[in-house]
């Protein structure tokens, strides 16, 4: 059976401070690296959006968020 297309998900983080948000430079990673992007990742099977957001978060700038600080 031929596939359309299929919908990945992903979670994107947005840290502000003073008028400043975070960007991340990609590097190693093997997929635009040198570009600038904000904190982010696919949500894993069965995993949802918010236990991606807090994962994700911990996994790319080393920040625990618990559920109660989304």
């Amino acid at each position: 059976m031929h596939q359309r297309h299929s919908i990945i998900s992903a979670a994107y983080l947005l840290f502000f401070k003073e008028n400043r948000v975070l960007l991340l430079r990609r590097l190693n990673t093997g997929y635009q690296d040198g570009s600038y992007s904000v904190p982010a990742g696919h949500v894993e099977e069965g995993e949802s959006l918010l236990r991606c957001l807090i994962r994700e978060a911990k996994e790319e700038v080393g920040l625990s968020l618990a559920a109660e600080d989304a």
